[in-house]
């Protein structure tokens, strides 16, 4: 009976022994575990706080083009030849659409769009900066807005945007010297694209000076572009404006002809 309580007790001291060592070793992974996750947070809350602050921030703070007013132009006399009027356009911004090709099919058969104002809009997508509203439909009419307005619900991502476009009081009585502006095509993009200077310059313009003095003095008559930096939620739209610096408008010209002198010849 003696032996049995021996065999007992032996037991007993060698199953809490093994318990203890159990317990030393599932401490010692748990203090391994816990040392490496506050070596981890340690880690990113410290040594790599910048840069996760700073990715962040480049997350929900956008850089966005603010054009510039063209400069006008003007007679001897000061009689105004060229000027700048608003207008309005259909823009998407593709941040905020889930399915661009989707959302351009539907716009065409709403607004009767085009394929070729499409393929004019994925061009000059190609030149945007990440959550620029990027026109697709230009001057639209009344109808057009009302149309928009009723179906805005559904059209996350698609915006009416007011911009200036170039304006000839006098019709087509000075376009032999005055010229014309029209949108950016392909060749004039690739050119911008060129020069880092004029690609920023030109980053929120659709046209171009394309004949005439609107051409020769495109530079002058630009301007220079401005920014805005936003802040935006995860759906990409703008929270607020943390600074703006506004764009330099164009050179006005004024010109050495006379436009009553200039009308009279037009009739003869």
């Amino acid at each position: 009976m003696a032996m049995f309580k021996r065999i007992a007790l032996r037991d007993m001291v060698v199953e809490k022994r093994v318990f203890q060592q159990r317990m030393i070793a599932s401490l010692i992974i748990f203090f391994c575990l816990a040392a490496g996750l506050a070596l981890r947070y340690v880690n990113l809350q410290v040594f790599q706080h910048d840069r996760f602050v700073t990715e962040s921030d480049r997350n929900r703070i956008h850089t966005l083009p603010l054009a510039p007013r063209r400069g006008l132009i003007y007679d001897r006399k000061g009689v105004l030849l060229a000027e700048n009027q608003p207008s309005y356009s259909l823009a998407i911004t593709e941040e905020r659409v889930e399915n661009l090709d989707e959302v351009l099919v539907d716009l065409q058969q709403l607004f009767d769009i085009d394929s070729r104002s499409v393929e004019k809009f994925r061009q000059r997508s190609q030149r945007r900066t990440p959550y620029q509203a990027v026109p697709l439909k230009f001057k639209l009419n009344d109808d057009e807005i009302s149309r928009f307005a009723v179906n805005r619900y559904r059209l996350d991502g698609v915006e009416i945007k007011a911009q200036l476009v170039r304006h000839y009081p006098l019709g087509e009585e000075f376009s032999h010297v005055i010229g014309y502006v029209g949108r950016i095509n392909q060749r004039e993009q690739e050119k911008l694209f060129a020069n880092k200077q004029q690609r920023i310059n030109y980053a929120a313009t659709d046209h171009i000076g394309k004949i005439g003095l609107e051409h020769h003095y495109e530079k002058v008559l630009h301007g220079s572009v401005g920014s805005q930096y936003v802040e935006t939620n995860a759906h990409g739209r703008v929270l607020r404006v943390l600074q703006q610096v506004d764009p330099l408008p164009g050179t006005d010209l004024k010109l050495s002809v006379d436009a009553t002198l200039q009308q009279q010849v037009h009739k003869l």
